[in-house]
């Protein structure tokens, strides 16, 4: 059985299950900084969370995506927030903390997540598809689990993608993150026209 695991700052441990879930609904604008998405969510303009620090247990997060939702940014961009997307739901009980929830994923359209003060995806397993992840204070994207970038572009980030798993990059490139492009403790799997670094 899936644990979620808990969001404490940078960081992904393990804690107990979720108590909310995304049924199967229709698909709303996000058009608020801190919004909650739970199902499906599309950007009907650019979005600026820039300084935003409240949200969903003030985690400063200017999107939250709750169990297997997706975040459609339909050519726009998402700026801004400490974290620009994280994919969670609260622990519940007692726990001031969000649990990451199994797996969400971002289309973009040719959009764009960009300048959130720490990281601009946090997740468990994260799916994106044509977006470019950039200028964020910490880390591009940071999950525990696999991450699959399919025409994507990370770049412009302290580190561009930290994962305890691996990476899949489908005609994806990776490249001009000051730190380090890629953190994968199960490596890289290139696919199609993907590039890793200068």
């Amino acid at each position: 059985m899936y644990a979620p695991r808990l969001l404490l700052g940078f960081l992904l441990g393990l804690t107990g299950m979720s108590p909310l879930t995304s049924a199967a609904q229709a698909p709303v604008e996000v058009n608020t900084c801190g919004q909650v998405v739970m199902g499906g969510g599309f950007l009907a303009a650019d979005l600026d969370c820039t300084g935003f620090t409240g949200g969903l247990l003030d985690y400063g997060a200017a999107v939250v995506l709750s169990r297997r939702s997706t975040l459609d940014l339909r050519g726009f961009t998402l700026s801004g927030g400490q974290f620009s997307v994280i994919c969670a739901e609260p622990c519940g009980g007692t726990s001031n903390a969000l649990c990451a929830v199994p797996s969400c994923k971002i289309l973009g359209g040719g959009g764009t997540i960009a300048g959130a003060v720490n990281s601009g995806i946090v997740s468990d397993r994260i799916s994106v598809e044509d977006v470019t992840v950039r200028d964020h204070g910490d880390r591009g994207i940071d999950t525990y689990g696999s991450v699959r970038l399919r025409n994507s572009l990370v770049t412009a980030n302290k580190i561009g993608v930290v994962t305890n798993r691996y990476v899949a990059l489908i005609d994806s490139t990776v490249t001009g993150n000051t730190q380090s492009d890629i953190v994968a403790t199960r490596g890289v799997r290139l696919h199609g026209s993907s590039t890793v670094g200068p």
